[in-house]
């Protein structure tokens, strides 16, 4: 994996008895080691280790799994981030390492291999997980691995928040945290998600006027299908190089826990209509984008240009009527 491995790959050209063995040593003792750390830190109620031993041209890997009281203070989580990080940045930086810690309903990931990052700069993301648990659920991904400067570390950042909200919630609380947080867009993506399936998040940033502009369509064509249920729209928007954004869009349709009949016309005719013209949507808006709608749990479409094979048999109820050259464009 990058140079280092490039180099392993060269030696390990030459006679195995000359070498004898290839593969970068063993740090399951390490890892033992760090887990004992972790269970010994203030706030944390559990931690355990999955070790992978190294193979040739291949590192070992380190996955942490940690859970930490609901109410730990942030200096608490913060120390928790610091022996992570600082474990994967020196004894095993030269392995995959990941780490998922949970507090209450909210988390935090880490991936690292290799890392640039300082730990400073790291330990910084899991301040912030702690202070956008305060408002809901947070589910917060820190990546170390390749990632360019001049901090070399990015962050995803996702509030979910509590019973009973929707869209104008998620719009609100999105409008809260910029406030507080928008300076930071060059190495963070947000987003919220509402109770009712109501979401809205973007890989950089804080989600736009277009792209806000965008959701709102989008929810406005799904109309057709409050005939059969409650609706919320979620999407997910990646910037690319062009103008024109990645976007990625499930819909949850759920009426009380009884499932619609996908066979009844009274119900696939309204659902048939609302992904059609979000459909459009997309399809006039975007370079690449999918579409999964889930009625009462079950995957009733979903819909990937870049994936289906013309001819294939469909594998959701409703796919069969929504294929056309746009949803499965022919070679």
């Amino acid at each position: 994996m990058r140079s280092r491995l490039a180099a392993v790959a060269a030696l390990c050209t030459l006679p195995v008895l000359l070498l004898g063995g290839c593969a970068n040593p063993n740090l399951s003792d390490d890892v033992d080691a760090l887990v004992s750390e972790l269970r010994d830190l203030p706030g944390v109620t559990s931690a355990d280790a999955d070790y992978s031993e190294p193979v040739t041209l291949d590192s070992g890997k380190v996955q942490l799994d940690v859970t930490a009281d609901p109410d730990i203070t942030s200096a608490q989580l913060q120390e928790v981030g610091r022996v992570v990080y600082e474990a994967f940045s020196t004894t095993h930086e030269g392995e995959e390492g990941d780490a998922d810690v949970s507090f209450g309903p909210s988390t935090v990931h880490l991936r690292s291999f290799e890392p640039e990052a300082t730990t400073e700069s790291v330990v910084r993301e899991w301040a912030l997980a702690h202070e956008v648990a305060q408002d809901g659920a947070a589910a917060v991904d820190i990546m170390t691995q390749d990632v360019p400067g001049p901090e070399h570390v990015e962050t995803d950042v996702v509030l979910t928040l509590g019973e009973g909200t929707g869209a104008d919630d998620v719009s609100a609380a999105l409008d809260r945290l910029e406030q507080r947080h928008g300076a930071d867009d060059a190495r963070r993506g947000w987003g919220v998600a509402a109770a009712d399936g109501s979401s809205v998040s973007v890989d950089r940033g804080f989600p736009g006027g277009g792209t806000m502009d965008a959701w709102a369509a989008l929810r406005s064509a799904a109309e057709p299908a409050e005939a059969v249920g409650d609706v919320g729209v979620g999407m997910r928007e990646f910037a690319e190089k062009d103008a024109d954004p990645d976007r990625y869009l499930v819909v949850q349709v759920t009426n009380g826990g009884t499932a619609p009949d996908l066979d009844d016309p009274a119900v696939r005719g309204p659902l048939l209509e609302a992904v059609r013209a979000q459909v459009d949507l997309l399809v006039d808006g975007t370079s690449t984008w999918n579409l999964r709608l889930e009625v009462g749990g079950r995957v009733a479409a979903e819909l990937d240009p870049m994936l289906c094979e013309p001819g294939s048999a469909p594998t959701a109820p409703l796919e069969e009527e929504l294929r056309d050259d746009r949803t499965c464009p022919g070679p």
